[in-house]
């Protein structure tokens, strides 16, 4: 048993031979967090793509990891994946990288060739950048959000420029799985019916009216969720997926990490349920935004932001780095808010610790969909789905 480095390096067959699979749409989508903006061409420009093993330059490991979360995995992740047989021929293309402090969006994209039948396409999650966090939040409000529409523009584009007959996975981690299912199910149906699975690694969902859309049953039975057992993240907002719960070395929140989760074989290590605390986090999280209206979810999420804003932050780091520092800093500019803002803030906290308190019964687990593991991925062409979505999906 080890993790998505250990994976790369013990996997040493071709997609030819072995299919792509969970494993590998999370390995592609942390390899999505490493900065390629120098390295290979976006969609607007007509450079020929890049042979993934030849991105192993030491001149370039310092940008590449610059920004992560944990740059040394990040780096390590670089080195498995560029001496593998099963990774380094596939050709990279397309990146696209965008931070929008005004619109409030953080964006970036990556395609990976995988042979000449099919394309993997993979969202970037939510970077250590301020405003990535922001736009994140503003889910709670905001529908649809400016990387989503960036999603959707990038996955138009790209599908144009490969052979119509190639298949397509879409997947991300974090924010970047909820932008693979929203691009999945807004793009133009002649893409959309080349889109074999898209891959949801802990990425939150939709409001309750969306998850219910005929666009979003539309791809239902081909969403491949994977969610730690102690998930957060994964558990916000709604689904209507095929989800299944993955073995984590870490503990609470941190299992969000990709680097933490148990692989075996060429498969993750899959446990039965949620834990408690997971249902609890997504029961009281729900109830707490079902009872602020959209403009006091606005409220909040603005005034919070704009007291994180005056430290001069502009990145998670700035503010972790020295956590007695940062902590003061975020202190200083909550005591600088006017009056009623500053009462708002900690009313609508209050509520939130109120909810959780009241809902801190036994919670109990969440039984995830088909014991064992997610149906196998098997040999997937444009137009044959392999996967029936279930007559009832289970509520978290």
């Amino acid at each position: 048993m080890g993790n998505i480095i250990d994976y790369v390096r013990n996997e040493l067959r071709t997609f030819e031979v072995a299919p792509f699979n969970d494993v590998d749409s999370l390995v592609l989508s942390q390899f999505a967090y490493l900065d390629l903006s120098d390295q290979v061409g976006d969609p607007f420009e007509d450079l020929p793509s890049v042979r993934l093993g030849d991105l192993y330059r030491a001149e370039c490991f310092s940008m590449f990891i610059n920004g992560t979360f944990e740059p040394d995995l990040n780096l390590r992740l670089l080195e498995a994946l560029c001496a593998s047989p099963r990774f380094r021929n596939i050709r990279v293309n397309y990146h696209i990288s965008e931070l929008d402090t005004e619109a409030q969006m953080q964006f970036s994209a990556t395609s990976f060739i995988l042979n000449d039948e099919s394309c993997y396409i993979a969202f970037r999650g939510t970077d250590g950048t301020i405003v990535g966090w922001k736009e994140d939040f503003n889910m709670a409000f905001t529908y649809p959000l400016p990387s989503q529409e960036a999603a959707l523009l990038y996955i138009n584009a790209v599908s144009g420029f490969l052979p119509g007959t190639s298949s397509l996975f879409v997947g991300g981690h974090s924010k970047g799985g909820n932008l693979a299912v929203y691009a999945a199910m807004n793009t133009e149906n002649r893409t959309r019916e080349r889109i074999a699975y898209i891959f949801n690694h802990d990425g939150p969902g939709f409001s309750e009216e969306i998850v219910r859309s005929d666009l979003y049953l539309g791809i239902a039975d081909r969403i491949r969720k994977t969610l730690p057992a102690s998930s957060l993240i994964g558990i916000l907002l709604h689904h209507h997926s095929n989800y299944r719960v993955v073995d984590s070395t870490a503990k609470g929140l941190m299992q969000h990490d990709p680097f933490t989760w148990n692989v075996e074989g060429d498969d993750f290590v899959w446990t039965d349920e949620l834990r408690g605390e997971s249902v609890h986090t997504h029961r009281t999280i729900n109830l707490w935004l079902s009872k602020l209206s959209p403009e006091k979810r606005r409220m909040f999420v603005d005034t919070l932001y704009s007291v994180v804003e005056s430290t001069s932050a502009k990145t998670l780091f700035d503010l972790t780095d020295d956590w007695m520092k940062g902590a003061g800093m975020v202190i200083a500019a909550f005591k600088e808010l006017d009056p009623e803002s500053r009462k708002f803030l900690q009313d609508t906290f209050a509520e939130l610790v109120k909810l959780s308190i009241k809902n801190r019964r036994p919670a109990k687990k969440i039984a995830s969909v088909n014991a064992g593991k997610l149906p196998a991925i098997g040999s997937v062409t444009a137009g044959q789905i392999g996967m029936e979505p279930p007559e009832h999906f289970p509520e978290i």
